[in-house]
């Protein structure tokens, strides 16, 4: 959820159902502007307008089962209100 340049980000990845509750997760957002967080749910306010890419790593392991997992999430976000004069996408790689 975006608030002018300060965003709300919500981890919404779920565990194996068939895991068992001996497990830990670890989190770290990219916000994709050279900072990071380590938070869940972190709340994050970006300086400049502009296209940012952040991305969301998620590691689950499980202590019991010795199993693990490591997810990666990543998207745009537009920050301001007009796309920055900088914006170009050539082979499917935008700047």
């Amino acid at each position: 959820m975006q608030n002018g340049p300060t965003t709300i980000f919500t981890d919404l990845s779920t565990i194996n159902s068939g895991w068992s509750t001996n497990y830990s997760v670890t989190w770290e957002w990219d916000f994709g502007d050279g900072t990071i967080s380590t938070q869940q749910n972190p709340i994050h306010t970006y300086a400049n307008n502009a296209i940012y890419t952040p991305c969301l790593t998620v590691v689950y392991l499980d202590s019991t089962i010795f199993n693990g997992c490591t997810s990666i999430y990543c998207d745009s976000i537009l920050i301001g209100n007009s796309i920055p004069a900088s914006w170009d996408c050539t082979n499917n790689v935008c700047q």
